[in-house]
């Protein structure tokens, strides 16, 4: 995800990066930025949305929103939550991207299909096995997600 926001960012696009995984946060780290306030402190009505914000040290305009620091249970409550968050956020962005967490791990509720225009599907090379892959596309297809393609890593 942060490859896909960093080339989009260099084409000159107000771009959003969202970590949405509350399974391994690691974005703040990889980027050296501060963890919090982030979308599990939004989303928990802790922090205001315009705070959770910041702008990352690579080239081009983008801007990132961490996992935060409090607890973000994948609910449908959540759900709503996001949707609604991330219709707030278009508004001042050209493109959002969504870190996830794997397809596995998301429950049905999540609605992803109203959240997404579409998405691009991760894949390990070495250790996704072709029976994972294949559920990971039954639940989305399940969730009516538009699959834009893969990048295989």
């Amino acid at each position: 995800a942060i490859s896909i926001a960093r080339a989009l960012a260099e084409t000159g696009g107000r771009i959003l990066l969202v970590e949405f995984d509350p399974y391994q946060p690691r974005m703040a780290r990889m980027l050296g930025i501060e963890n919090t306030p982030g979308l599990a402190d939004v989303l928990a009505r802790r922090a205001d949305p315009g705070a959770s914000i910041q702008r990352a040290r690579v080239r081009g305009d983008l801007f990132v929103v961490t996992a935060g620091s409090a607890t973000m249970p994948l609910t449908s409550l959540t759900a709503r939550r996001m949707e609604l968050l991330l219709k707030a956020y278009d508004v001042y962005f050209d493109y959002i991207v969504l870190a996830l967490p794997p397809v596995a791990l998301l429950p049905e509720e999540m609605a992803l299909n109203r959240m997404l225009d579409g998405l691009v599907l991760t894949v390990r090379r070495a250790s996704t096995r072709h029976s994972a892959l294949a559920d990971a596309m039954g639940c989305l297809d399940a969730m009516r997600v538009s699959v834009l393609g893969f990048v295989l890593t």
